[in-house]
């Protein structure tokens, strides 16, 4: 096993850049973002882009906690917020590959310790592709140079290296491959479901929702009726992070439904008086 650690800053690169979309005899089918015609792209049904360490969240949370490049600001921002409860339930949908959600996991126990930072596990993972879902569950996700470097930026103690490693195989394409170990894996369950299929057992209390960077797939219909179910079943002790995608097509639905942008992309409903 060999890591590679390069900087590099083309955020174009993605754990995963898989996209699906229907072809002209209405099948659906699926290849990588830089394989899609234009002709295809017209019939995209959904993009499977991610990264480890999005870098969205990098400087997001610069002004108050003086960071650059990493999800430092991020990850103290949620210890902030639920630093008085004793259990977290924390739901990422749309997990895509589970680059995410081993993100957050890392940041967490990066940020917290090992034992402090349990309150946020076992995270909930969903997404509607299965392929995705599988890949999540093996641990084995595809990943470049950047990908890497934003590793390296986030994990700073030294003993989080027992739970994943970089493998190096400069055959394959792409060359890098992320390695969960069980101790990482533990600390999220998978499953193929979507965001609509899975909101109404979304906790309403001391719960942290992920909803990043996919939203606007929805449909102008569909995602407003998430957010409004969100909106009715959450309350302020819990907090819902979006994405860059995201922030624009939703920012006034979630004003709209009592929702308050509290941090660069994380939310809370106002307090009913």
């Amino acid at each position: 096993m060999k890591i590679s650690i390069n900087p590099v800053y083309n955020f174009s690169f993605k754990s995963s850049d898989r996209v699906v979309y229907r072809d002209s005899n209405n099948q659906i089918c699926s290849c990588d973002r830089n394989e899609l015609s234009a002709s295809q792209s017209g019939d995209l049904i959904y993009a499977n882009s991610t990264a480890f360490f999005r870098p969205d969240l990098n400087f997001a949370h610069e002004q108050k906690y003086s960071t650059v490049g990493n999800w430092i600001g991020f990850r103290k921002t949620i210890a902030d917020e639920f630093k008085n409860t004793p259990k977290v339930n924390v739901y990422d949908f749309a997990c895509s590959d589970g680059s995410e959600a081993y993100s957050l996991i890392l940041s967490l126990i990066d940020e917290l310790g090992e034992q402090e930072a349990k309150k946020f596990f076992p995270i909930l993972a969903y997404d509607i592709d299965e392929t995705m879902v599988e890949t999540a569950k093996n641990g084995v996700i595809p990943c470049y140079d950047d990908d890497i470097d934003r590793l390296a930026q986030n994990v700073h103690n030294e003993t989080l290296k027992l739970y994943y490693g970089i493998d190096f195989a400069p055959s394959r394409y792409p060359a890098h491959s992320f390695l969960a170990s069980d101790a990482l894996k533990k600390n999220v369950k998978f499953s193929a479901a979507s965001i609509q299929d899975k909101i109404s057992q979304v906790e309403p209390s001391n719960s942290l929702v992920l909803c990043r960077n996919f939203l606007p797939y929805l449909g102008t219909k569909d995602m407003l009726e998430v957010i409004w179910q969100l909106g009715k079943i959450l309350d302020d002790s819990s907090l819902l992070v979006i994405g860059h995608y995201d922030k624009f097509k939703v920012y006034n639905a979630l004003n709209a439904c009592g929702f308050r942008e509290i941090y660069p992309f994380i939310f809370k409903k106002e307090k009913v008086q």
